[in-house]
């Protein structure tokens, strides 16, 4: 093997850890923004199932 073999292929390595740097980042802005949306959503119309339950623990607190 070459010099210039070596280096080639650890150029190809760290490319190939820039781009899984990148897509890791991605996935994870992702990931944020679809819990951040989903909590915000969440907060301004509940689903039935959640309303009942705070309805629920909101009367045991008033008794």
């Amino acid at each position: 093997m070459t010099t210039l073999e070596i280096d080639i292929s650890s150029e190809e390595e760290n490319t190939r850890s820039k781009m899984m740097k990148i897509v890791t980042i991605a996935i994870m802005l992702l990931a944020y923004f679809c819990i951040m949306y989903c909590a915000d959503s969440c907060l301004d119309d509940p689903p039935a199932h959640i309303r009942d339950v705070v309805k629920t623990l909101s009367d045991i607190m008033v008794d």
